[in-house]
């Protein structure tokens, strides 16, 4: 019989998504979103940040192994842009964000 306790934490960098920026004045006129072609992936949304850490313990028996763990995502609770939508109503862009906080706990055999 063999058992582990184990840490992970992972973290994830990368320069924001360019993109194509909507046209506020054309869309107002419009009554839905008109993009403006002219500044074309010239924009950027801001930088892309995520830490993650795992808690898990691992104990492996004769025929199979069992996996317990507990996971958090987004520890930083880092407000990261997934996309950007216009709302015709209020003439008004807004932001849709990736998930924040995020936990999930599991339980695994193997054999």
């Amino acid at each position: 019989k063999y058992s582990s306790l184990n840490l992970d934490i992972k973290t994830v960098y990368a320069g924001g998504k360019h993109y194509i920026p909507v046209d506020l004045e054309a869309s107002n006129i419009a009554g839905t979103k008109i993009f403006d072609y002219d500044e074309a992936f010239e924009a950027q949304f801001d930088d892309y940040f995520r830490l993650d850490g795992r808690l898990y313990l691992k104990v492996n028996l004769q025929k199979f192994h069992v996996e317990l763990a507990f996971d958090v995502q987004n520890l930083t609770k880092n407000k990261n842009v997934f996309l950007q939508t216009y709302n015709a109503e209020s003439n008004r862009l807004v932001y849709d964000y990736q998930l924040g906080l995020f936990y999930v706990f599991f339980i695994r055999f193997q054999f």
